[in-house]
């Protein structure tokens, strides 16, 4: 069993994010969807602590750095990750839908949006997003995932942040 935290969004909120890296526990992949992918170099030192082999994406709002997918395995349950704009996740999961068929993937997870969502696809396919640590569009609540993984499938959760400091 490996678990996996899921941030996106982050938007300069280094507090946010340090506070989903504690809260979270242990956990052995960090995966960041995009829009200040940058942030990720303020908790270096917590995720070598951590031994959280790292992933990330870049979003719209990054102009270097990361490429605009990535995909890796986990107990053989393959993940594929983009940040959502390009395939227009505001409108529609469509694509994103799409995208797990093409790549073969369990599971494709994103960000963009804002707003957590776990949804399936109709072939079973796991559509993932975690919300946002920096600028939430949910009642304001900062939201983080964790996917625990087994060789079984892929469990996801949404998490809210205890509290933003």
């Amino acid at each position: 069993m490996s678990r996996i935290l899921v941030v996106s969004d982050t938007h300069g909120h280094i507090s946010a994010l340090r506070q989903a890296i504690q809260q979270a526990g242990e956990f052995n992949y960090f995966v960041h969807l995009g829009d200040c992918t940058s942030d990720v170099h303020f908790v270096e030192e917590e995720l070598f602590f951590k031994k959280a082999q790292v992933y990330q994406v870049k979003g719209n709002c990054d102009y270097s750095g990361a490429e605009t997918y990535c995909e890796f395995s986990v107990h053989g349950q393959r993940i594929s990750m983009v940040h959502g704009h390009q395939q227009r996740v505001k409108s529609s999961l469509l694509m994103i839908g799409l995208l797990a068929e093409e790549k073969n993937a369990e599971a494709v997870l994103f960000g963009h949006t804002h707003i957590p969502k776990v949804e399936y696809s109709a072939s079973g396919k796991l559509l993932f997003n975690p919300g946002s640590l920096g600028e939430p569009r949910l009642r304001g609540q900062a939201t983080y995932g964790i996917l625990t993984v087994t060789s079984e499938g892929i469990f996801p959760r949404i998490f809210t942040l205890d509290t933003v400091k």
